[in-house]
């Protein structure tokens, strides 16, 4: 999938690639075997690497900045690794080992071959089955990354990897931020990728939630379900005005074909306010709960199999519960023309 200069630059922080071939050539790094480059972050730079005398192959991503850059590098660099070394998940990049060489702090992770979801696109926007499922898996993995206080903050396609029986697998934590026990964070500089941040994090709004991250799982699923971002811009100023300022365009608009029940889960993933988020435990008790019977009866219907339906089930679960999700208070009108289910 090509990319024009203009998208890559609204779209460039983080940007780990499993799947990109290596640039460089064998040299060694301590125990280990560089075998080629990776990708290149804001904080390092990945490697494919090898234990000396293995045949494993792990991503080593270690520092490469110098001086005072360098030395701010190493502080968000040990942060990183602090964050991110505790969460032990099926659908989170884990991390093996942590250390130093030659001044330098490294730490090495799994290889996930598959390439990004970003690489992927095109094949989950034609199974829309398949994109919800694998949606539900993400987000299963940063509710659990939420639920050890831990917000992402640079959710995207490009920072899902996915391996070789395409399963995905949250990478790269280098943005993180520890939640305080109420279940907030200090916001302050603008930190992100764009096309994918909250607009309270555009608007660099003193205190965060885990809001800014299921806005941007919702603005993953808007694309996976649409075959574009809810919000565009040729440039970076126009697309920040995008996400502060634009209506939303429901994703039915978009994508006709679209069920209900998964237009309403992106359009409550993207509801501008986060003040509209649920902080406590709903059961189906609660009526804001309606979309639950109803994503129930649009899997049951659709599905295939259990394991779809579970799947199914879950996204809702999952966005909802515990998750800091953006709900409306009252149902979206119906602004559709007649017809359609």
């Amino acid at each position: 999938m090509s990319t024009s200069p203009e998208r890559r630059e609204v779209d460039e922080t983080v940007d780990y690639r499993a799947a990109e071939g290596p640039r460089g050539g064998d040299q060694r790094f301590g125990e280990y075997e560089v075998l080629g480059e990776v990708g290149r972050g804001a904080m390092g730079v990945v490697y494919r690497a090898r234990p000396a005398g293995t045949n494993l192959v792990v991503a080593l991503k270690r520092v490469e900045a110098t001086g005072l850059e360098g030395t701010e590098a190493v502080r968000r660099f040990r942060e990183e690794v602090e964050n991110a070394s505790g969460l032990r998940h099926p659908h989170i990049v884990p991390i093996y080992h942590v250390g130093e060489q030659d001044g330098r702090p490294f730490y090495t992770m799994a290889l996930v071959g598959g390439g990004s979801l970003e690489q992927k696109l095109a094949h989950y926007q034609a199974d829309p089955r398949a994109a919800v499922a694998l949606v539900a898996k993400v987000t299963r993995a940063v509710h659990y990354a939420h639920q050890r206080r831990l917000l992402h903050r640079d959710l995207k396609p490009g920072n899902i990897l996915l391996d070789e029986a395409g399963e995905p697998h949250v990478a790269d934590f280098g943005l993180a931020t520890k939640l305080d026990p109420g279940g907030a964070a200090a916001g302050g500089p603008l930190a992100g990728s764009l096309p994918w941040m909250a607009p309270e994090a555009v608007r660099r709004d003193a205190t965060l939630t885990t809001a800014v991250d299921v806005w941007a799982l919702g603005v993953i699923l808007y694309e996976l379900l649409t075959g574009r971002r809810p919000f565009g811009g040729k440039d970076r100023s126009e697309l920040r005005t995008g996400i502060l300022q634009a209506e939303l365009i429901p994703p039915r608009v978009v994508n006709p074909r679209l069920d209900r029940d998964l237009d309403a889960i992106c359009r409550r993933c993207l509801e501008k306010d986060p003040d509209t988020i649920i902080k406590e435990a709903l059961d189906e008790r609660n009526s804001k709960l309606d979309y639950m019977r109803h994503l129930r009866r649009w899997a049951n219907d659709q599905a295939k199999g259990p394991q779809s339906t579970h799947e199914l089930q879950n996204v809702i679960r999952s966005f909802f519960i515990n998750n800091g999700a953006r709900v409306l208070t009252k149902p979206y009108p119906d602004v559709y023309s007649r017809g359609g289910a």
